[in-house]
């Protein structure tokens, strides 16, 4: 006679998810396959031979492939590399910032920090360096200039003054006026306040037509008339 027992046990679905979680976490910090390594090195090599015809824009998308396929600290340096070559110091910035989290040899472990000493001096002529701590953390940032910032919010803009738009679901935006005409880091914090902290004031009545001002600012008429949050 055969038994069919219910897969219903708490203690084994408990392990089935632990294993289907461990399964998932592997899969995503799975190490670049033999095939990917080769096209990297290739596209790399594509790369140099790009710098050497100065053609900026093949060798800057060939390192970026490569770095895709295989994110070590090797191929963000040497895209890094090329963005200074083209001038774009803001982008070697950036992908030097990639490199530190990427695995790194001995080599480069003692090469970033002094690269990055002479990015950032060589950015200080034109540039100041923003950091902004926002309440959430998670709040998106707009900027005219430098698109949406995400967290971290750190970003190299130009001398000059930045209005930026701070965002988040749930909570009322807020404008930020920064004027950083020097060279040096500058830092700011933004609280937003939760939207549940605001309401509304809804009017009814007569006559109709009538005139509601708020802080003297016109709101509406009679006979309904809201006020924002």
């Amino acid at each position: 006679m055969l038994v069919f027992r219910s897969m219903r046990s708490p203690r084994l679905l408990s392990l089935l998810l632990v294993l289907a979680a461990l399964l998932s976490v592997s899969a995503l910090a799975a190490p670049p396959t033999k095939t990917d390594v080769k096209e990297a090195k290739k596209l790399a090599a594509e790369a140099a031979k790009a710098l050497k015809q100065k053609d900026f824009g093949v060798a800057i998308a060939r390192l970026e492939a490569a770095e895709v396929k295989v994110p070590t600290a090797e191929y963000a340096l040497l895209l890094a590399k090329a963005q200074e070559s083209k001038g774009d110091l803001v982008e070697a910035w950036r992908a030097l910032e990639r490199a530190k989290g990427y695995p790194k040899t001995s080599k480069e472990e003692k090469a970033i920090p002094g690269y990055g000493l002479k990015l950032e001096q060589a950015l200080y002529q034109e540039h100041a360096f923003l950091e902004l701590k926002v309440v959430p953390a998670d709040a998106i940032i707009r900027e005219k200039t430098d698109g949406q910032w995400t967290a971290p919010h750190r970003r190299w803009v130009k001398r000059s003054y930045s209005t930026l738009r701070v965002e988040a679901p749930g909570f009322i935006p807020a404008t930020v006026q920064w004027h950083h005409p020097a060279g040096h880091p500058a830092q700011k914090s933004v609280d937003l306040i939760p939207a549940s902290a605001y309401g509304k004031i809804h009017f009814t009545g007569s006559p109709a037509g009538a005139l509601i001002l708020v802080d003297e600012a016109a709101l509406g008429s009679l006979p309904q008339a809201e006020t924002r949050l």
